[in-house]
């Protein structure tokens, strides 16, 4: 029996969506048709559909393919070629390349250097070693395999039990006794783990007959095996992959699965619904923070374009302004909102704080309308002052009255005073009815009170209830800027009271500064939950940002679970984590050799703990660390790897995902 040298190695994060065809070569001058007719059925019997070639004019692209196989392929792999078959593997899939390295008869002395030629050309830095071996090439002499090779006659079936083998991991096995290994030597240093490439020394181990001969059931098994094999469950989340008949929609990622926790807005589907989470609060719109996303607050389902807007300090229906049409906003700009009590928050003309017109509506809140105008019967004797009542603060004095002789008084208010008596400025009053200024027709007693410095009712005030007069002694007139004044409270000299309502400095807006009214324009005011309502980066529907110390979504948690820790190794930046995005970097880790700082002192790989394969019973597809290797596994280290490569696999996806 030959003493092959047989080399498995691993594939990278991500699959292809299979087509389950395999892609055939043989060497037609050695093998005939007839020859690989068994492994052919026996591939088809597992439902792979077989593209056969003997031109070594090989495909430059195996998309769609899960499995390459080589036989005797008799030809250097250009550098093209190897580049397609590291996509294969890449993507998932396995190569099988079996040869003879025999030296005599009708072998082919150089088929390792080709299998080396391709390994090197893959970025693979172990070989195959130059082995003698018995027999002849493709003749019949050279068998020793009975007629099912994993069922009878096993014992002799020792595919790979070279001398070299040491700590070799099985990737199939019959009743305890290897018949596919992987020789992974200790002075190799690979990124790679195994079972996706395998180069093989004897071609008769996938052939019965090299000579057309057959025999029904001869390598079925090993064949449906290295098969099925591409379709077990990857990454050990009980579930297999869907092109092979199961329901996981990622096998190579053991978080994606049905059932999964689903992580938003990550762009992965953990629970293979064929969607990455992006509409959390389930109100049928995706978050803002994901392209085409509009919820701008992906957490509260009362929020989302086009919802209605209410009184809670939140930009609801996410248009950039908050609690529109309610009670706590002021639609109309004029410095009251209902709540502080604008009677008509549509019509900037009306408000507390503005000064009652002749114009039929309340202009100022107060429940009445037109009081102190011309348009009031002030004294309630049916005239108005536009109606021609020359004193509408006296009601025996109107267009109506009567008048009544010697009383200094034009009681009809026709111009006359006391019919005859003199009003040396014709405004209806004498010096002797009170007139403080018989030459100024727009002094009397009862004139309105104009902003004119003079004292037009004669009642001893100057300006009272003009915009002139300052009415609520708070030294800020209406013509001086006093938006209210009948407060003293509220001027442009007042400091602004937040949260009540009220546009207390006169400066056109309600509430600046304070937790209703959003000061940095985000669209959440410190009511709706803004924890930094100065910083429009921060705010409830903002998305975390690890690692920059702040609360971005105001959840209350910095940088978000394990906050300084990205990558949750239990080290932060601040404790001398040097890569904190790589779980197995950090003050407390051990020095591999993998030319990475992993104990963050400041030097590589310094007495460091070389990498190698550990056996099946402990890890399929497992590695693991010690000074040299041991035979038969590594025992408590196993586990310990095992972590490793998770963390080393998650911190390569974060910054993958990154980096999209």
């Amino acid at each position: 029996m030959i003493t092959p040298t047989v080399l498995l190695l691993s594939a990278s994060l991500a699959g292809p969506a299979w087509a389950g065809d395999v892609f055939l070569y043989y060497n037609s001058t050695y093998i005939t048709a007839a020859g690989v007719r068994d492994l052919v059925r026996a591939l088809e019997g597992v439902g792979a559909s077989v593209d056969t070639s003997t031109s070594t004019s090989w495909s430059t692209s195996y998309s769609g393919y899960r499995m390459a196989i080589f036989l005797l392929p008799g030809a250097t792999y250009s550098t093209t070629q190897a580049n397609a078959l590291t996509s294969l593997v890449d993507g998932g899939g396995r190569v099988v390349v079996a040869g003879d390295w025999s030296s005599g008869g009708s072998g082919f002395a150089t088929e390792s250097g080709h299998a080396n030629t391709l390994l090197s050309r893959m970025g693979v830095g172990a070989r195959v070693g130059s082995t003698t071996v018995a027999g002849a090439g493709c003749t019949a002499a050279s068998m020793s395999i009975a007629s099912d090779q994993l069922t009878d006659g096993v014992s002799s079936l020792s595919i790979a039990a070279s001398n070299s083998v040491s700590g070799g991991t099985a990737l199939l096995s019959h009743s305890g006794t290897v018949v596919l290994a992987v020789d992974q030597p200790s002075s190799v240093s690979d990124a790679r783990t195994p079972y996706d490439v395998i180069v093989s020394g004897d071609v008769n181990l996938f052939l019965n007959d090299c000579s057309g001969a057959t025999s029904s059931g001869a390598n079925w098994t090993l064949w449906e095996n290295l098969y099925l094999g591409l379709c077990q469950d990857a990454d050990g989340d009980g579930h297999t992959d869907v092109d092979c008949g199961g329901d996981d929609c990622d096998d190579l990622d053991a978080t994606a699965h049905p059932g999964g926790v689903e992580t938003p807005y990550d762009g992965v589907d953990q629970d293979c619904d064929g969607a990455d989470l992006t509409d959390v609060d389930g109100d049928g719109y995706d978050c803002a923070c994901v392209a085409g996303g509009t919820d701008c607050n992906d957490r509260d389902s009362s929020t989302y374009p086009g919802a209605p807007e209410t009184a809670d300090g939140r930009d609801n229906d996410c248009d950039s302004t908050v609690d529109e049409g309610t009670s706590w906003y002021d639609d109309d700009g004029d410095g009251y909102t209902e709540e502080s009590g604008d009677c008509d928050d549509g019509d900037a003309s009306q408000s507390p704080g503005a000064t009652e017109e002749c114009n039929g509506q309340d202009d100022d809140c107060d429940g009445s309308t037109d009081e102190d105008t011309d348009c009031a019967d002030d004294d309630g004797d049916g005239y108005t002052e536009a109606e021609g009542d020359c004193h509408d603060g006296n009601a025996a004095v109107n267009p109506g009255a009567a008048e009544i002789p010697g009383n200094g008084v034009d009681d009809d208010c026709d111009g006359t005073v006391d019919d005859g008596a003199y009003d040396g400025d014709g405004d209806g009053f004498t010096t002797g009815a009170g007139d403080c200024n018989d030459g100024d027709a727009s002094v009397y007693p009862g004139a309105p009170e104009l902003p004119d410095g003079k004292d037009n009712d004669c009642d001893g005030s100057t300006d009272e209830g003009t915009v002139a007069y300052d009415d609520d002694g708070d030294g800020w007139s209406e013509a001086a800027g006093d938006c209210n004044d009948a407060d003293p409270s509220v001027n442009p000299g007042a400091a602004e009271i937040t949260d009540d309502g009220i546009d207390n400095d006169c400066d056109d807006e309600v509430d600046e500064g304070g937790d209703g009214y959003d000061n940095d324009g985000d669209g959440f005011t410190v009511y709706g939950g803004d924890c930094d309502d100065d910083n429009a980066a921060v705010n409830p529907g903002a998305e975390e940002i690890p690692g920059n110390g702040v609360d971005d979504d105001c959840d209350g948690i910095v940088d978000g679970e394990g906050a300084g820790d990205a990558d949750e190794d239990g080290y932060s930046t601040a404790d001398g984590d040097c890569d904190d995005e790589d779980g197995w970097v950090n003050p407390g880790s051990p020095e591999f050799c993998d030319g990475v700082d992993n104990d963050c002192d400041g030097t590589v790989d310094e007495d460091c703990e070389e990498i190698v394969p550990i056996d099946d019973e402990q890890s399929k597809g497992g590695c693991a660390c010690a000074a040299t290797p041991a035979q038969g596994g590594l025992g408590l280290l196993g586990p310990l790897l095992l972590a490793w490569l998770g963390l080393r696999r998650r911190g390569r996806a974060a910054r993958s995902d990154r980096g999209r």
